[in-house]
């Protein structure tokens, strides 16, 4: 295994990972390090994913994980209450100064250079993740406010407090997370949908998935 273009070989690729004699040691050491508290937080991370991606365990997903890892760091760390900050979508767009970055660590053995950049993406998406949750719920109080105003009341008022949570929906399932019958939930998605809040996205009349638009914008749209 090693990273760069298949067509050129092993003799021209980028970077050869560890031999397999060697990963199972790595790991090992590797787990061990990253769980032991004796460096900051954040300096913890980032020196932890070079390592994690220097290792380069698996035949493919390494960055996935390896992004995934750093934010249960910071959960387990309570750095974080949910794990809310996806540094994906920054560094993807940077893919080549990160990879970049990354070996320059394995060829000089400096680090500041990779830690500034893994810390302007920490903190950047942690701002992100910040206007988002502030534009959600922004948007569950204009929905509830929205059927307030149409005198609604029961099931309704709590699909709609959870579409932040659950914004591509079906009547089984409304009724399934909110403990009623089918007919309530299917009303309730109704009048959703009468409102505006939701929007049928199948054009069927059986089977039929809602979509919060509003909810999906905010949640897909890209980073600031």
């Amino acid at each position: 295994m090693y990273i760069g273009e298949r067509k050129l070989g092993i003799e021209r690729s980028r970077f050869v990972p560890p031999p397999h004699d060697y990963l199972a040691t790595g790991i090992s050491d590797w787990e061990k390090w990253v769980n032991a508290d004796d460096h900051p937080l954040l300096v913890k991370a980032a020196v932890g994913h070079y390592q994690f991606e220097t290792l380069h365990p698996f035949s493919d997903g390494n960055g996935r994980l390896g992004r995934l890892i750093v934010t249960l760091q910071l959960v387990q760390a309570e750095a974080l209450k949910y794990p809310v900050l996806n540094l994906s979508p920054w560094f993807e767009p940077r893919k080549d100064q990160y990879k970049d970055l990354l070996l320059a660590v394995s060829r000089t053995g400096e680090y500041d250079d990779w830690l500034q950049f893994f810390f302007i993406a920490v903190a950047a998406q942690a701002d992100d993740a910040v206007h988002r949750i502030d534009d959600l719920m922004e948007a569950r109080s204009d929905f509830l406010s929205l059927l307030r105003a149409d005198g609604a009341k029961g099931v309704v008022l709590e699909i709609v407090d959870d579409l932040i949570g659950y914004p591509v929906i079906t009547p089984t399932q409304a009724a399934r997370l909110h403990g009623v019958t089918y007919p309530p939930a299917a009303k309730a998605i109704e009048r959703l949908e009468r409102l505006g809040v939701l929007n049928e996205i199948t054009g069927r009349s059986y089977g039929r998935v809602f979509v919060c638009d509003r909810v999906m914008r905010i949640v897909d749209r890209p980073g600031r």
